[in-house]
């Protein structure tokens, strides 16, 4: 399932018994489909911690890291 950053960004969540991961994956504006969007994926899989961190090194612009962060405590209740 992936949850949306914003218009441009959205990750995916990958638990595993220890730990989740998480990929995050932009917008590819390069397809001919309107209707949907297509995304590919940017990073591998990170730890909480590390997507944070590269959203924050990454996209501090738009604040990505703060909404991913209001995102992955929502996700693990």
């Amino acid at each position: 399932m992936l949850f949306n950053i914003d218009s441009d960004l959205c990750v995916s969540k990958h638990t595993a018994p220890n730990s989740n991961k998480w990929i995050c994956y932009s917008a590819c504006l390069s397809t001919d489909n309107k209707k949907r969007t297509t995304w590919k994926n940017v990073t591998g899989l990170l730890s909480t911690d590390g997507m944070y961190r590269w959203l924050l090194e990454n996209h501090s612009a738009n604040h990505a890291a703060e909404h991913f962060s209001d995102l992955s405590l929502r996700s693990d209740h």
